[in-house]
């Protein structure tokens, strides 16, 4: 219920600033690049996770008013997979117990993004919340699910190839609240080649 009234809140904010847009205008296209994801637990000494490839889409929705130009709500969405260890001690000081598992990754935000357009190439900032669905399937142990509340802080920029399309950077920071698969915290770093068409 309050999942449902919040997405509601959500979309009749959208259609408010509309109202008081002077000039609106689109950006979406896909996204994706290399992803540092970090983890920690109570269970083990640490948890070494390779740089994996994250991939996804964008949509904008860019409003002129007339006390700011070039803000916009940013709709993200992000997939990923890799495998991790968990590294536990032992007796042996010259041995470790080394844990696999198996994960999937994705995430969907709703960020304020604001432009600080120029001629040739456009920066940005944005930050928002969503959410991340974690899956983990680890040795000997049933597979856990779970949806962590998510913060997102991102910048980057855009360089114009033409009037309506532009090769974008974007580095993205994300932070998930302590869930069930690993209960400390996860976080990641994300560096994003987007493609952006304007309309």
């Amino acid at each position: 219920m309050l999942r449902r009234f919040s997405l509601g809140v959500i979309m009749l904010s959208l259609l408010a600033s509309g109202a008081f847009a002077i000039e609106q205008s689109w950006l979406t296209g896909p996204q994706g690049g290399p992803m540092w994801l970090f983890l920690f637990d109570t269970d083990c000494d640490k948890i070494e996770v390779p740089v994996t490839w994250a991939y996804g889409a964008q949509v904008t929705r860019v409003f002129d008013f007339r006390w700011v130009h070039d803000f916009g709500f940013q709709l993200d969405f992000l997939r990923a997979h890799g495998e991790g260890w968990k590294v536990k001690p032992t007796d042996d000081p010259f041995e470790r117990n080394r844990v696999r598992f198996a994960y999937s990754y994705y995430f969907a935000s709703l960020s304020a993004t604001y432009f600080m357009g120029g001629r040739f190439f456009d920066p940005f900032f944005s930050g928002g919340f969503g959410t991340t669905i974690l899956r983990v399937d680890q040795t000997k142990r049933l597979p856990t699910n779970e949806v962590d509340f998510t913060v997102n802080l991102s910048g980057g920029v855009d360089f114009r190839i033409t009037k309506w399309l532009s090769l974008g950077l974007q580095q993205r920071y994300l932070y998930a609240v302590a869930g069930k698969a690993f209960d400390v915290a996860s976080s990641a770093l994300v560096t994003n080649i987007r493609l952006v068409l304007l309309f």
